[in-house]
């Protein structure tokens, strides 16, 4: 069983199943119709065989695993959704091992957490990468900085975008 939703929160369904005839069932729409599972991530297709959504996994914790997508419909343009596996067949639950999981990322700013270079003017903050560490701290993921900025400036731009509180500091 699946949770789809948005990365604010708001849920989609909790009755999203992944048939192993390459069916989504408990979640009826022609725009999520099929589905496969490469390296590549999983994708979602559509009843006519196009694809919809190509989820890239996230994190994969105690045998489930956590996956994002952007919406390329443009009625959700730039919309960022979730898949998480909230339960497993019974058959599976009691046999995985138990996995080491991740507590803390820790993230480079310039060209990574944001478009461009602090010490060389503005930068652009990229949504896709606040949605993965309000998500992450969502999950009680600690995420943390390790930049060559300096704290001041560096403290001065995460305020300016309002991300400071997303952050731990060593001091």
């Amino acid at each position: 069983m699946w949770e789809w939703r948005y990365a604010d929160g708001r849920v989609c369904s909790t009755n999203f199943q992944f048939s192993e005839t390459g069916t989504i069932e408990g979640f009826y729409s022609a725009n999520e119709s099929t589905w496969s599972l490469s390296d590549d991530g999983l994708k979602i297709f559509r009843s006519d065989k196009t694809l919809m959504w190509n989820f890239q996994v996230l994190e994969k914790q105690n045998g489930k695993f956590f996956f994002r997508s952007f919406a390329k419909h443009e009625d959700f343009k730039d919309q960022c959704f979730y898949l998480t596996q909230i339960s497993k067949k019974q058959t599976e639950q009691d046999d995985s091992e138990k996995e080491e999981t991740v507590r803390l990322v820790i993230w480079d700013l310039d060209d990574t957490f944001w478009e461009g270079t602090l010490s060389e003017g503005e930068v652009k903050l990229r949504l896709d990468t606040l949605h993965m560490i309000r998500e992450l701290n969502n999950r009680g993921i600690v995420n943390a900085i390790c930049s060559k900025n300096t704290y001041k400036d560096t403290r001065e731009m995460l305020e300016r975008l309002g991300v400071w509180d997303d952050f731990v500091f060593v001091h």
